[in-house]
């Protein structure tokens, strides 16, 4: 029961960061406020992402990239692993609508 808790309070805490607007999660006046960095301060790194030019010659614009997109996969990361462990417990029958019927790696999911 603790994981369907958990899983629901990660749901949750997704909905509401998705739904906070982009000027209260900006980041880069702390970053700015805090550290002294410069263009020249990470190796020169550039590319396209989502129609946006993303590069290090701004780098509080890019460890808040790098910042955000390592959160996402973290939130992601631990929705998953609750979700595992409920399954793993078997408090909760996996339907098949939450795990659309595939195992992304083999021998990890059990045949029920």
């Amino acid at each position: 029961m603790i994981w369907l808790v958990l899983i629901c309070f990660v749901a949750v805490m997704i909905f509401q960061a998705s739904n906070t607007p982009y000027q209260q999660q900006d980041i880069q006046p702390f970053l700015r406020a805090h550290f002294n960095w410069t263009a020249n301060t990470f190796p020169h790194l550039s590319f396209m992402y989502g129609g946006a030019f993303i590069s290090t010659d701004d780098p509080y614009a890019f460890v808040e990239f790098v910042l955000r997109k390592l959160s996402h996969i973290s939130e992601y990361a631990l929705f998953a692993f609750f979700y595992y462990q409920l399954n793993a417990d078997n408090e909760i029958e996996a339907q098949p609508i939450l795990s659309f019927g595939f195992c992304p790696v083999n021998g990890l999911c059990r045949s029920r």
